[in-house]
Order: structure tokens, then sequence, then C-alpha cells
């Protein structure tokens, strides 16, 4: 992830600002906001992390936010609770919160491994709860980025996976899906899921379409 000033203050100020981010924006908090009801009573506190600006921290309870840039942390507003640190060796307790979100933080991890590391570092701190978000690879966003790599040779910064291989590697870190909702089901990438903590391991992910 870019670790910029500059990207920090375009993500604040111009990412969810355009017609297509402000479409994307009112999605993800209606998906959230559904999933949050589903893990009511909400108590707190709950983990943000990568929490950007914190555009979505408002809808926690007494959120605390977690980034690695620091210029996302400078720009947060308004000023809450915030830890820098990576997804992959959170510097809390085990326990230490209710519930943990994490919205397009798995898309950027390089494999399986990594992204059941991240999954187990959140079944850790969390008591209940675990809300995170994966890019379907059967999408028509995700169809047509792959059409981008091949017509004009982009390489690809974000990873797309089946929900099924999502599930697996959940369970292998401990978590057992609930409830799912995506975006736009068929077109767009991005699933929003919610988990509870307490799954049954397994020796390894799943996969599949």
């Amino acid at each position: 992830m870019k670790l910029t000033g500059a990207y920090a203050r375009h993500y604040k100020e111009e990412r969810f600002r355009t017609f297509w981010g402000r479409r994307t924006m009112k999605k993800e908090r209606k998906a959230l906001s559904a999933l949050l009801e589903l893990a009511s009573p909400l108590e707190g506190p709950w983990l943000d992390m990568p929490c950007g600006t914190g555009r979505l921290a408002g809808l926690l309870p007494r959120p605390v936010c977690c980034d690695l840039n620091p210029a996302m942390l400078r720009l947060l507003e308004p000023v809450r609770p915030a830890v820098r640190a990576s997804g992959l060796a959170l510097p809390f307790r085990d326990g230490a919160f209710e519930g943990l979100l994490s919205i397009r933080f798995l898309p950027h991890l390089a494999d399986s491994s990594e992204r059941i590391q991240a999954l187990s570092e959140m079944a850790r701190v969390s008591r209940r709860w675990v809300l995170v978000s994966f890019f379907h690879a059967l999408s028509l966003q995700e169809a047509r980025r792959k059409a981008k790599e091949v017509l004009f040779h982009r390489r690809r910064g974000r990873k797309s996976i089946t929900f099924r291989r999502f599930r697996g590697e959940a369970r292998a870190a401990g978590l057992q899906v609930r409830a799912v909702r995506p975006l736009a089901r068929f077109l767009s990438e991005q699933w929003l899921v919610l988990c509870r903590v307490g799954g049954s391991g397994s020796s390894g992910p799943e996969d599949g379409p």
C-alpha cells in the first residue's frame, strides 16, 4: 500500500467524492450497517483496521483506529484513539476488542498464507466479531480488470478470490462465516462478511468456484 502524505490527502479529499466514489461509499455503509445490525447488541470497543482517514469508524461503537500509514492517522476527523501498526502483527492483547472491522485490506495481501495470518490476528484480538471484506473473483469488475491486464499489460496490485476460498481461509484462522453482503452480486467485486470468532479450525483453506 502507498504510505505517502499525498496519497492520504487524495484518499480523504477525492477518492470517495466522485460520482462512483460516493456510490461505492453509500453501498458500503448500507452493507456494513446491515451486518452490524446482525451483530447487535453492539458493544465496544471495536477496532477499525485499516482505518484510512476514518470514513467508516463512525458506524462502530467506541472505535479505535489502526493504520500503517501515519499520514492517514494524522487526517482522522474527528480525532479518535489511534495506533500505527501492520494488520499482520497487531500490537494488542488477545480479546482486546469486542469486534474488528477490516475493509479493503485482504485484497492487498500477496497470497493465502498472508490472508490467513491477517485473519488469525483479527480473530486473536477480537472477542466476538470480525467484519471483513474481500474481492470476489467471479464478478464483472474482476473480468474487466483481467481484460485490462491482457490488453494493456497492466500489473494488478489487488488479489481476488472465490467465496469458497475465503470461507476456508477464515475457518483456518478460527472464524465462522455468519452472514454475507455483496455490494452488487456478480457486478461489484467487493463482498462484506460477518464472522464469529471461535470457528472450528482446519488444516488449510478450501478452494473452488
